[in-house]
């Protein structure tokens, strides 16, 4: 919030700790700003830090948030088998959910996640 980078931020943390936090997870962000945190890493390397994400359950771009399309949120199915997807596609070790999940849904988000 004060206009650093997710990159500059685990770089001064790793400094400051000697790298003794074992890795980062982002809490509450869609997929689609998952995607633009990893594409503005300049050292793809560091990326590998992210180790975690926690997205809210609205899976929509970040952009359609003022529109029309934000009065309907994709079918919650959906959302889930992005959020497994990325953890894929980022090598993540975890995934869950933040806003507007439950048990359930992080159940079914772990059977989606296991799943190659």
């Amino acid at each position: 919030m004060d206009g650093k980078t997710v990159e500059s931020v685990i770089s001064l943390i790793d400094h400051e700790t000697g790298g003794f936090v074992e890795g980062f997870s982002l809490n509450c962000c869609s997929p689609h700003a998952f995607d633009r945190v990893i594409s503005l890493f300049g050292d793809k390397n560091l990326s590998k830090r992210l180790i975690g994400f926690y997205p809210n359950s609205w899976n929509a771009d970040p952009s359609t948030y003022e529109t029309e399309a934000a009065s309907e949120e994709p079918r919650k199915i959906d959302s889930l088998k992005s959020i497994a997807k990325k953890g894929r596609q980022y090598d993540l070790k975890f995934v869950g959910g933040c806003c507007g999940f439950g048990y359930h849904d992080i159940k079914l988000l772990a059977g989606l996640f296991a799943k190659k």
